[in-house]
């Protein structure tokens, strides 16, 4: 299933920079000419980032000849589709924020930020990674981007009074970029809750994809068995 294509394999991770790259300046206001940092108040926008430094990694690593067999970051990888996942599954069933949502050019950055970039990331990983990379006890901090977006955005808030709505839909709700997160209008106990909900969601899919990583990993007898065939084709 996996692409060994050297030149689609960075045609695709060029793809996933271009997209991204569009969609933060798009929502950053700098085409209109102004810059509006309010964006990164955001979890997709922060996402967005995060993948596409791990795209220009995967490809330094690969100019150096790595990636055949392995990762630069391996972990890295899997917690950003894991992280994706989460931002689609908010975005479509718990925030109820459609595809129409928005409408002309703003509606671009945020189908990118919030479908475009997910898939993107899972099928990178489907086509292009080398399988067999992830270690079963690494589920348990596949959420941990999500976990300190979620603290730094609490502490900045109800420690240090800081202003974190944004310029979506949701700036609303109160200083919180989401009004889940708000503690005076959902309560300390719904948004632990909703944490620890989530934080059980993201650990369970990060296992299916862990399993999944290690079944569709080659396997050594088939390795084996090519390399005494080739062995044989050169005897004869």
């Amino acid at each position: 299933m996996r692409i060994h294509s050297r030149a689609a394999f960075i045609i695709w991770k060029l793809i996933i920079i271009i997209a991204g790259v569009i969609a933060l300046l798009a929502q950053s206001n700098i085409l209109r000419g102004s810059v509006s940092p309010l964006m990164f108040h955001y979890f997709a926008p922060l996402l967005c980032i995060a993948i596409i430094i791990d795209s220009l990694i995967e490809l330094i690593y690969t100019a150096q000849g790595g990636h055949e067999r392995r990762l630069a970051l391996p972990g890295l990888k899997h917690s950003l589709m894991i992280c994706s996942v989460l931002v689609v599954y908010f975005s479509a069933a718990i925030l109820n924020l459609s595809i129409n949502t928005y409408s002309g050019f703003e509606n671009v950055p945020f189908l990118i930020f919030h479908y475009l970039m997910p898939i993107l990331v899972v099928v990178d990983w489907l086509l292009f990674d080398p399988k067999g990379t992830a270690h079963m006890w690494a589920p348990f901090l596949y959420p941990l981007p999500a976990a300190i977006y979620l603290v730094v955005v609490e502490l900045a808030v109800n420690v240090f009074s800081t202003n974190t709505a944004g310029i979506f839909l949701l700036s609303g709700a109160g200083t919180f970029p989401y009004p889940l997160f708000d503690i005076t209008l959902s309560g300390l106990s719904s948004v632990i809750l909703l944490a620890v909900l989530c934080y059980i969601l993201m650990v369970a899919f990060g296992f299916v994809i862990a399993a999944l990583d290690n079944l569709m990993k080659p396997r050594k007898a088939a390795v084996y068995g090519t390399s005494r065939r080739a062995s044989h084709a050169h005897q004869s």
